[in-house]
């Protein structure tokens, strides 16, 4: 039985699709649009711009 979940486990491991490395340029690009929101001077929500660079 122990064997069993482990083989499992392992093939879920190797079957699972790797994620790509995120840029430091990727995340400045992504905020660019919430900067005046942040710094208090874009009013009291989030742009739209702003909900879409952080989204998946």
């Amino acid at each position: 039985m122990k064997v069993g979940v482990c083989v499992l486990l392992l093939c879920m491991a190797m079957g699972a699709p790797s994620a790509q490395a995120i840029t430091c340029s990727d995340v400045t690009e992504a905020m660019i649009p919430c900067i005046s929101y942040l710094t208090g001077s874009g009013g009291p929500a989030p742009a739209v711009p702003c909900y879409n660079g952080l989204g998946p």
